[in-house]
């Protein structure tokens, strides 16, 4: 899973963007970035309960000018004049910008693209993924995270793999999986992202 705009997570201290909530110090730049208390709960509620683990992407990876930031800048749109005029993603640039700062102006930065280009290419020469931290999002929108020592990269559980008298029979992802009425000796087996497998746990179905 990967969420998109994410926080801020320069130098471990950051301010919660909108698309969590908002926050109250962001108030300060603009009205619709202040705390949404019900979408910054809802947001918590994930952050902290969320089975599986998940890719976040900060604010400052393709917006690098906003709040100092200054970790990333990537802008999309001035190119796509290139473009025929009728061709639907040069229009729907500059239908999106008419009632913002103009049609002949539809640079805009590239959070969304840069959150899509990791979710399709992944790491390679543009990204370096922390996949073994923790956010932590507050009440008041501050967000922050904390990464931890991994020796096994990619050490997080992605799924569990079950055995019925030592055969494999079903790979599970998340934390529920129904056996039904199948007797025999089971095993189950937690895998992490790079494929490492657990020792086993064992039980019994008559």
């Amino acid at each position: 899973m990967l969420q998109p705009l994410g926080g801020n997570f320069l130098n471990n201290k950051g301010w919660d963007r909108t698309n969590w909530g908002g926050s109250e110090h962001l108030c300060a730049y603009t009205d619709w970035s202040c705390l949404n208390e019900e979408r910054n709960l809802m947001c918590r509620y994930v952050i902290e309960n969320c089975p599986a683990p998940f890719m976040a992407s900060g604010w400052e990876n393709g917006n690098g000018d906003y709040l100092n930031a200054n970790n990333g800048y990537v802008m999309t749109g001035q190119g796509l004049k290139q473009l025929p005029e009728d061709h639907i993603i040069r229009v729907g640039y500059e239908k999106y910008f008419e009632y913002r700062r103009g049609a002949h102006n539809i640079t805009r930065h590239s959070n969304d693209q840069c959150a899509l280009y990791y979710a399709i290419r992944g790491e390679g020469e543009n990204y370096t993924a922390i996949t073994n931290g923790t956010i932590t999002l507050t009440e008041k929108g501050v967000c922050s995270w904390e990464a931890t020592e991994d020796v096994d990269k990619g050490s997080w559980v992605v799924a569990y793999n079950f055995y019925r008298d030592s055969t494999f029979v079903h790979q599970a992802y998340g934390t529920k999986y129904v056996l039904g009425k199948v007797s025999g000796a089971y095993e189950i087996k937690a895998v992490n992202a790079s494929g490492t497998l657990s020792a086993p746990i064992h039980f019994h179905v008559k």
